[in-house]
């Protein structure tokens, strides 16, 4: 491997195409494959006619954005994680709930969809430093767009 200057930490793609052909064609370039790759196998392992394989955590891209836009002790404004809201979204047991102060918006009891007024209410009340419009259980493309445009008149995050 050569000196320390020299030396490269990254993966061994020639070593892993050598012993696991199928996984290194993933890596290389068939990441759709990925998750058929994965639920196969794990279906060979446990001996069982259906898997479920998550190959990725949205978490970690949710931590990245935290750590890009607030600082530990600011407030953040999300959805509630009863009303479709991410464990990432300021959930106690997630570094999100521990790290940052959260307040929480819900969905409107009788249409199940989110509140804008109340989303600025709570924005204009708490001045967020970041206002988070994903969901785990709000497919709706209106989420972002209603979002948008709270974030437009009362900006949580400063844009230069």
């Amino acid at each position: 491997m050569g000196t320390a200057t020299g030396t490269f930490w990254g993966p061994d793609l020639d070593q892993l195409s050598a012993t696991d052909p199928e996984t290194a064609g993933v890596v290389l370039g068939e990441l759709d494959r990925a998750e058929e790759i994965g639920i196969a196998r794990a279906r060979k392992l446990f001996g069982a006619e259906q898997a479920n394989l998550q190959p990725h955590s949205g978490a970690s891209v949710n931590l990245a954005a935290y750590a890009a836009l607030v600082q530990p002790g600011d407030t953040v404004l999300a959805m509630e994680l009863p009303h479709g809201g991410h464990l990432t979204h300021g959930s106690r047991v997630n570094f999100s709930g521990k790290w940052f102060g959260t307040v929480g918006y819900p969905v409107r009891r009788d249409t199940g969809l989110i509140d804008y007024d109340e989303v600025r209410d709570l924005a204009r009340a708490h001045r967020p430093k970041m206002i988070i419009c994903g969901a785990t259980a709000d497919t709706l493309a209106a989420l972002a767009a209603g979002v948008a445009d709270l974030v437009r008149a009362f900006p949580a995050y400063p844009r230069g």
